[in-house]
């Protein structure tokens, strides 16, 4: 459908529920735009004359596909371009709900998986003009799609180089409750960072501050009232944490592993929406034991969040466990954020994943230990905030205090303080 078309998109589920899309792309600064694809093709990526690239983009992102595309292939690379659009999908997946077949998942993902083994690298542009489309899906058909495109996933995430960025959307700055333009130059500015300092820094706190530990503490949320207080424990004695900076996500950047599975105790309470397996969800509670989810709560009128949330954590037999904690770095991200690749990079904040470890041995050329064995059709990233103005929190590493109130308290680690 043409973007210069007048005509709007309105498909009507039978419970009444809609979705009508804008289609309003935006354009951006072409200097900033270029730049971050050099960052994705020479940096992340590392693109050569040998490489197949799979380039998937939303259409919010068709501006910098462009410029990816035409880097990578001046390198002498094949390039596969495909476009992602969230809306299309949805509207997919809800008309299979109203006349769903048993072949109809199988063939779908199998046009996934070819994409996937096609690629020897992935770069994912994201920018989704409207990121609650898939609220129109019902969640067991949701559920289905994320089980026949679960080997295509774990293969792209596992086994390919891969890199994803999300491009800021009005929608996504309205949901964050942001000026779009300071939204904006929020992205930009988390994206341009002093990525070598970053990267020395995040080896410190990985390999002589958190890989050497036995238990790991976190407390989130000291100075709010009970009810919204996080205390969490868990093992991650023989883990390693990976440093993460622009290689696979742009922007960066965080320290992440996973803990021994069935070890993590307590409880997860955030006062602040957050997205779960596709869907806006109110404030959240978790609390577990022996490794596993065995309440919660969605503190919301709407049943319907309820019963979502329900629904996600009895997908399988890993959806109420944590495949991966990790140390958000990004201290220009000072806020919870809704963006899924946002979330987990908000400086002073911690966050756990709820569902499937990560698989891969090596990250960045060097060996690690990151599988502790779940696995799910779900990895949903869960943020907890530490700074001051959220009520406060602390990392414990085999109970020396490592982090207070968003602040690594190690002079070595100054850098990953600043917002600079």
């Amino acid at each position: 459908m043409s973007q210069l078309a007048l005509e709007r998109l309105r498909i009507s589920i039978p419970d009444n529920r809609t979705f009508e899309p804008s289609f309003e792309v935006k354009r951006f600064d072409p200097s900033r735009i270029e730049r971050l694809a050099e960052i994705i093709v020479n940096r992340a990526l590392k693109i050569g004359s040998d490489d197949r690239l799979l380039l998937r983009y939303d259409p919010g992102g068709s501006q910098l596909a462009q410029f990816v595309a035409y880097k990578a292939a001046e390198k002498g690379a094949a390039v596969l371009p495909r476009s992602n659009d969230p809306l299309v999908l949805a509207a997919v997946l809800a008309g299979v709900a109203q006349n769903e077949t048993p072949r109809v998942f199988n063939e779908m993902a199998a046009g996934e998986n070819g994409d996937i083994s096609w690629a020897t690298k992935v770069s994912i542009i994201r920018s989704s003009d409207f990121p609650e489309a898939m609220d129109v899906v019902p969640g067991d058909i949701s559920k289905k799609w994320n089980q026949a495109t679960e080997a295509a996933l774990r293969l792209r995430v596992d086994r390919r180089p891969w890199n994803l960025i999300y491009l800021p959307t009005e929608a996504e700055a309205k949901i964050d409750g942001m000026n779009y333009e300071d939204y904006l130059e929020m992205f930009f500015r988390a994206c341009d960072r002093p990525w070598d300092q970053i990267d020395a820094a995040q080896e410190i706190l990985a390999n002589e501050i958190l890989n050497p530990g036995k238990q790991l503490e976190l407390f989130g949320g000291e100075k709010l009232e009970e009810k919204w207080r996080t205390y969490l424990t868990m093992s991650i004695e023989d883990q390693t944490f990976a440093n993460s900076t622009i290689d696979r996500n742009i922007p960066g950047s965080e320290v992440f592993s996973s803990p021994n599975r069935g070890t993590i105790n307590g409880r997860l309470a955030l006062p602040y929406p957050v997205m779960f397996a596709g869907r806006r969800s109110p404030n959240l509670i978790l609390e577990f034991k022996d490794g596993k989810v065995v309440n919660f709560e969605v503190e919301s009128d709407n049943l319907e969040n309820t019963k979502w949330m329900e629904s996600a954590l009895n997908a399988d037999e890993g959806a109420r466990e944590v495949g991966e904690v990790a140390l958000g770095t990004n201290r220009v991200f000072n806020r919870p954020m809704l963006n899924g690749l946002f979330v987990e990079k908000v400086g002073g904040s911690f966050h756990i994943a709820i569902g499937s470890s990560y698989l891969f041995t090596e990250y960045n050329g060097k060996l690690v230990h990151l599988d502790n064995g779940v696995r799910s059709v779900y990895h949903e990233d869960l943020t907890c905030m530490m700074l001051p103005e959220f009520g406060g929190g602390r990392v414990l590493i085999d109970g020396k205090l490592i982090q207070e109130n968003g602040n690594f308290l190690d002079p070595r680690l100054a850098v990953l303080n600043l917002s600079f």
